[in-house]
């Protein structure tokens, strides 16, 4: 983890230092990979064409905080994402950690920096798959 945020220190924080590290990580990780994932869309696949204006808002705005209520809503009026680019957020801004309800769909993709495991699994993990994390062996 020292490594991955760029925090030689990140042992020797308590618990709660360790998770604002973590969340600020993950924002931080979230505004570059949004970031990428709208560029493709715009130069590469030409998804962009196809966002609805409301979409490309929500897809290019600021991360100061995570958005969330927008038009689409589920029967039980939680946010549903149904879109050709995938929306980027971070889990830790949603229930059960706020009161906002997580939004859904199949193209919202989560970083959960939780925990130690769930922040490295989750940037593993497809769709993500931003690292690979691998089991260092004992050498003793």
């Amino acid at each position: 983890m020292s490594v991955l945020l760029g925090m030689p220190e990140y042992p020797y924080l308590d618990a709660q230092a360790a998770l604002v590290a973590r969340i600020r990580f993950a924002i931080s990780t979230q505004c570059w990979q949004q970031a990428r994932l709208n560029v493709i869309a715009q130069n590469i696949t030409g998804d962009w064409a196809t966002v609805e204006p409301w979409q490309q808002d929500v897809l290019s705005g600021s991360r100061a905080r995570q958005p969330h209520d927008w038009p689409t809503k589920t029967v039980d009026g939680v946010d549903e994402w149904q879109c050709s680019v995938p929306l980027v957020l971070v889990s830790t801004a949603f229930e059960p950690f706020s009161p906002v309800p997580a939004p859904v769909g199949d193209a919202v993709w989560w970083i959960d920096p939780i925990e130690d495991a769930t922040l490295l699994g989750s940037l593993e993990d497809e769709p993500l798959a931003l690292i690979d994390v691998h089991a260092v062996p004992d050498l003793r």
